[in-house]
């Protein structure tokens, strides 16, 4: 979308240095993991397993329908669509997700499994369980052997793949399964999630080999003869096949929060649960989802694609819903502390918009902030009318004879946008962003499916001279504010990155040792 150019607006100023700075806030995703919320691969593996559930409201709406929708509309729709089979997202979809996921990122994998005993601390850390527990189990499974041995520690993956460091085989935890599996009580289950844990590990590691392989499969290649070219294509082999079954085990693996105290289900859960950590760190449904979406304006000729995105958008809405539910409770993050800001006077919130779907930020602000937060991805109390491209409120939707669906969309390429209410939210922020003496964005990444949202950022900074404040998730280590502010820049091809301000902000909301808002009021002045 195109900026609109109201830029040349200057913002209103005042010669009083005690005067509050007008700020315009952005937050992303990150700013709600204080409060508990789901982001990245953790988001989208929850919304995926919910998406095979049953489709009985959806059925339940299309009935709706059938009964009240006008004659215009039901042309809209195949003749038969009353009766027509409702399909969900299965296995070829669940494989597509996989494959395009893991191809961008078979690295993650490997970190994640070289550091298996971190991560199997850190599940049972999350269960109140330490290796005490561990220990007690494995020697009821195994017949009274100890844990902690590692008699596999010479296994190593095969230097046609890698020269780097085989660390897997060397970790107490995996040679515990891989122990069970030999001789355990329940060696066959233990066999199974080993097995499917090796050869997730392989399959990435052969997914980098064809990778690069497929880059420059011969050197010194002349470019003026037709007979080497797309040699590349001969390694365009599907390694990823090697993690399906690591991605079913964790696919259908159902847990209720608690972990099963049993021995046998300890082990499970553990296996299961460090797989999912890896699977977390790079599973990505936007390409799917992108493949689907265009099926929700013509039903009539693509209604198994159509009931597919509609059923994904409900599965999206509920677990969210869900989340948000959960969090209501929780009073520490940066919704509350910029309501303290803005209470104690420190700062003044010219307008405040998200990219998150939850009325988080709207309840934690409603009494500081007279105007309602921006909603530039959509909303829990949005929905979307396909068949008029009209936004509808979710108090409404019942009413509505058409189907609606959830208004939480990856706005990349996305059809909404040319929604006149869309299109007036984008407006509004932008026109707050030039109005206001600073921009701040916090928990959101700059990425390039974000761009109709980056887009803001750079007209307001390189059009209407803004400064852009951004807080930088940063964990410890060594902090280089140069290179974050440059990488920002080209992310968002801001033409004078010297108006970008990157502060690096801790898992404690704290930059330099100080309050955030504190720091952002002084880069604001």
């Amino acid at each position: 979308m195109a900026a609109p150019k109201s830029v040349s607006r200057k913002p209103r100023t005042s010669s009083k240095a005690s005067t509050p700075p007008r700020i315009a806030f952005f937050f992303g995703a990150g700013a709600e993991l204080a409060y508990g919320l789901p982001t990245g691969g953790r988001f989208a593996l929850e919304v995926i397993r919910r998406a095979k559930d049953p489709a009985e409201a959806f059925k339940m709406d299309r009935a709706r329908v059938a009964a009240s929708c006008t004659a215009e509309y039901r042309d809209w729709l195949p003749a038969d669509f009353a009766t027509r089979t409702v399909s969900r997202l299965g296995k070829a979809e669940h494989g597509r997700i996989f494959e395009d996921s893991l191809r961008a990122g078979y690295l993650r994998v490997v970190n994640v499994l070289d550091e298996y005993d971190a991560r199997a601390i850190a599940f049972l850390a999350q269960h109140g369980l330490d290796d005490r527990a561990v220990s007690t189990r494995f020697t009821d499974l195994s017949g009274g052997t100890s844990f902690g041995a590692t008699p596999y520690a010479a296994v190593s993956v095969s230097d046609s793949l890698t020269h780097e460091p085989t660390r897997l085989f060397r970790s107490r935890y995996f040679s515990a399964i891989l122990a069970l599996a030999k001789d355990g009580v329940n060696s066959d289950e233990m066999t199974r999630l080993a097995r499917a844990t090796i050869q997730f590990y392989l399959g990435a590691y052969g997914q980098g080999a064809m990778d690069s392989m497929a880059a420059e499969p011969l050197k010194n290649v002349p470019t003026d003869n037709p007979a080497f070219a797309e040699l590349g294509r001969l390694f365009d082999v599907n390694a990823v096949d090697a993690g399906a079954a690591a991605f079913d085990e964790v696919m259908n693996y159902h847990s209720t929060g608690a972990v099963d105290a049993s021995p046998a289900g300890l082990f499970r859960a553990l296996a299961i649960g460090v797989l999912e950590s890896a699977v977390e760190t790079f599973l990505d449904y936007r390409t799917m989802l992108d493949e689907l979406l265009p099926a929700l304006y013509q039903p009539k000729h693509a209604w198994a694609k159509f009931t597919k995105v509609n059923l994904f958008l409900r599965a999206t809405r509920d677990y969210v819903l869900e989340q948000q539910v959960a969090a209501h409770g929780k009073t520490e993050g940066y919704y509350h502390e910029l309501a303290a800001a803005i209470d104690a006077g420190l700062l003044s919130a010219e307008r405040i918009a998200t990219s998150n779907y939850t009325d988080l930020c709207s309840r934690a602000l409603h009494r500081m902030h007279a105007e309602p937060v921006v909603a530039l991805n959509g909303s829990l109390d949005r929905f979307l009318d396909p068949y008029k491209n009209a936004i509808v409120r979710a108090v409404d939707a019942p009413t509505i004879p058409r189907f609606l669906v959830p208004f939480l969309f990856t706005q990349s390429g996305m059809k909404p946008l040319t929604s006149v209410h869309v299109s007036r939210d984008y407006v509004t922020f932008f026109d707050a962003m030039c109005s206001s003496q600073a921009v701040v964005a916090a928990g959101f990444g700059f990425n390039a499916d974000d761009g109709h949202i980056n887009t803001l950022f750079r007209e307001a900074v390189d059009e209407a001279h803004r400064r852009l404040i951004v807080l930088d998730f940063t964990p410890g280590g060594a902090y280089d504010s140069a290179f974050r502010r440059r990488t920002i820049a080209a992310n968002l091809r801001i033409d004078n990155e010297d108006r970008i301000v990157v502060l690096p902000i801790d898992g404690h909301r704290r930059v330099h040792g100080r309050p955030w808002p504190q720091e952002v009021v002084a880069a604001a002045r």
